[in-house]
């Protein structure tokens, strides 16, 4: 069996994200393999509440200069964990790194100067892949896997107009949140980042849902916009570069540019379109067949599949 080391910081600064769960969904893939031996460390300051994907499951936590990665014959990396990867391992270790963001091409940004580390790369969206693509900075091979995402079933009554899910942009959240109830729509709002359970619930309980993404750098995927079309009748979200791929304007989602004004029209067009109902259920058909593409099973097929192509794999 090979012997896999995965490492993670999840701590209250910065708390759940969707990179988090991403980063679990891979490790639980390689889990289920009977070829891998799964090893998951986790820094002094990981917190520990029902927001951290791990919890029930492992709390084997090290410090930094003990974690010894030349016992591993495989590492999985992602984000700033190559900062505790001593450089000169990478020729005896083989080393996966998950990208799940755009800002990795970035030359400002810190995980810029990781492209020219030896490694598998695994980009969590088309236009992710192209990005560093285009730096000609990348040691190793570049595979594309869509995000795959695994959703519980959940059943509610739709009590209210339109959810917006806006920690991202609080302030915009804010004021599209009293403009609608001005125009006398029930209206919820999250501001702050709160269990992820808690936006399913909320997204269930509205017929429209509006996702607010990064409005300061490109999202690698966002997640959000897949999760608001398995809950709520009808998805709004902005352009972000990463949800191209899965996010398709009058389609299965409405696509209005991140203004105020915009966001406005195309919630009052939302409404119209659910009150017709042929319209609205082509939508449903289209937003059905781009959950079901984007399912875990798939991902975790494709990244088999990777895993096999590299000589990893051997079944």
């Amino acid at each position: 069996m090979k012997k896999v080391l995965f490492y993670r910081v999840f701590n209250a600064f910065k708390g759940y994200t969707g990179g988090h769960q991403k980063l679990y969904d891979y490790y639980h893939h390689m889990s289920l393999c009977d070829e891998f031996e799964i090893n998951i460390v986790f820094s002094e300051d990981t917190l520990w509440d029902k927001s951290n994907p791990w919890m029930g499951e492992y709390k084997q936590i090290v410090k930094k200069e003990n974690l010894n990665v030349e016992d591993y014959d495989i590492l999985f990396v992602e984000g700033t964990d190559w900062m505790d990867v001593q450089k000169e391992i990478e020729n005896d270790i083989t080393v996966i790194n998950l990208i799940q963001a755009v800002r990795h091409a970035n030359p400002n940004n810190i995980r810029f100067n990781f492209l020219n580390r030896k490694a598998i790369r695994i980009a969590v969206s088309k236009e992710v892949a192209v990005a560093i693509k285009d730096t000609k900075k990348v040691l190793g091979p570049i595979y594309t896997i869509e995000n795959g995402h695994e959703m519980p079933h959940m059943q509610q009554e739709k009590v209210n107009d339109i959810y917006i899910l806006g920690f991202k942009n609080p302030h915009l959240a804010s004021d599209l949140e009293n403009d609608l109830k001005k125009l006398g729509y029930k209206v919820i709002c999250t501001k702050n980042k709160v269990y992820r359970e808690k936006v399913f619930m909320n997204m269930v309980s509205s017929k429209v849902s509006i996702v607010l993404p990064n409005q300061t750098e490109n999202e690698g995927f966002f997640l959000p916009a897949l999760e608001a079309m398995k809950y709520s009748n009808m998805t709004i979200v902005p352009d972000c570069v990463g949800n191209r791929s899965f996010c398709f304007d009058k389609k299965n989602c409405l696509m209005p540019l991140y203004r105020k004004e915009d966001i406005l029209n195309s919630t009052i067009e939302a409404i119209k379109i659910l009150n017709d109902s042929s319209l609205f259920e082509q939508y449903k058909i289209n937003t059905q067949q781009v959950l079901d593409k984007h399912s875990l099973e798939n991902e975790r097929d494709a990244f088999y599949n990777v895993l096999k192509q590299e000589g990893i794999l051997n079944s």
